[in-house]
């Protein structure tokens, strides 16, 4: 079996992927740990180290991430990593999407959230009770009345 990276190639067995996958785990509990204490630079810390190592992050640390930024208040930085991982051919699910939702809506950053509700829409996902109860959210709590309304009512 061959696995090919960014710059190399290499043989490996299942025990790589027994490697791979354990560091992976434990890269997603540190993350969350940090995120959890609101340490958004030391969870993207993790991602680093993680690449450094010759690792690619899946979505699941790459969500966890996200979410990190959402508690931190990093709205910007949770955008920026989801834009990454299509650059990088990661396939958000809705689980990253949500979790880039409420971390615009942390930071009450409404229109932003509209515009992953958005992205949601073009993909084959469908919205769910978390999305849009993160897209209101972000909406009343920036006074955008009208648009609360008007997505109740889709």
């Amino acid at each position: 079996m061959v696995v090919v990276a960014k710059t190399f190639s290499m043989k490996v067995g299942p025990r790589f992927f027994s490697d791979v996958s354990a560091e992976l785990r434990k890269c997603t509990a540190l993350i969350s740990g940090y995120g959890k204490q609101r340490d958004v630079w030391r969870a993207i810390d993790v991602l680093t180290s993680l690449r450094e190592k010759g690792f690619q992050p899946n979505v699941v640390v790459c969500s966890a991430l996200i979410h990190a930024c959402g508690t931190g208040r990093q709205w910007r930085r949770a955008l920026s990593l989801l834009a990454d991982m299509q650059e990088e051919y990661l396939h958000p699910n809705l689980i990253t999407y949500n979790s880039s939702i409420s971390a615009c809506e942390k930071s009450q950053q409404w229109a932003p959230a509209l515009q992953v509700l958005h992205t949601i829409r073009q993909r084959t996902f469908r919205p769910d009770l978390t999305t849009y109860n993160a897209v209101l959210s972000a909406l009343t709590t920036s006074h955008r009345w009208a648009q609360s309304h008007a997505m109740l009512d889709e």
